[in-house]
């Protein structure tokens, strides 16, 4: 259900916890988020590429953030546009 409200200073403070300690994933007991938490496609693909790059086992950052989107570039134009690096640093 899509809301005409938006809290996107919440939802900066939301991805940049998580993009800080992605490991609170791994605690579904206390958080469950999901990428169908997000309206905004650009928050979508921040949140899912974080999610995506946790799965994995790898360590997540911005460079690993840039370098998952390289390879989706449908994904990469949206977080391009947005300014996603500085959205990054900013909620980091």
């Amino acid at each position: 259900m899509k809301s005409n409200y938006v809290d996107t200073a919440a939802i900066t403070q939301v991805i940049g916890c998580v993009l800080n300690n992605a490991s609170i994933l791994d605690d579904t007991d206390r958080y469950i988020i999901h990428e169908d938490d997000f309206q905004e496609d650009f928050h979508k693909i921040v949140f899912g590429s974080i999610y995506n790059i946790h799965l994995t086992g790898s360590q997540v950052n911005i460079d690993a953030i840039i370098d998952y989107l390289a390879n989706r570039p449908k994904f990469d134009a949206i977080f391009k546009q947005n300014k996603g690096v500085e959205y990054l640093l900013e909620a980091s």
